[in-house]
């Protein structure tokens, strides 16, 4: 996440506009890492010589769609009413949608074992 970029860049202007929502019913986990945590986790994974192999770059607290849109329209002061229909998901991005609509529970572990906070 990040102004400019990722998922935010899509999701700004539905949210500006006050016609933002959860994906389909909102229960899917909906990892995400704001832009800065995950340069510093890539700095910091190449700075440890410990490190192998790939590294989940995920917040350590995954929430569900649901939520992190409650969040994110509290941040941007506009309400999270508007539920983007699973149909609509499917049609728009027959690729994307089962990303968006199923998630999936993913944490930072291997970072967090080698000690990345």
């Amino acid at each position: 996440m990040g102004r400019g970029g990722g998922a935010y860049a899509n999701m700004e202007f539905p949210f500006k506009m006050g016609l933002g929502g959860p994906f389909g019913d909102g229960k899917q986990w909906f990892p995400w890492i704001h832009l800065e945590d995950a340069s510093s986790m890539y700095t910091w994974a190449m700075e440890n010589k410990k490190v192998e192999g790939p590294l989940n770059a995920v917040s350590p607290n995954c929430v569900s769609n649901a939520g992190f849109v409650t969040a994110l329209a509290g941040a941007m002061w506009r309400p999270a009413i508007f539920a983007v229909p699973a149909f609509a998901l499917k049609l728009i991005g027959k690729e994307r949608a089962p990303m968006l609509l199923e998630g999936q529970h993913v944490i930072p572990a291997k970072a967090v074992d080698f000690g990345f906070n």
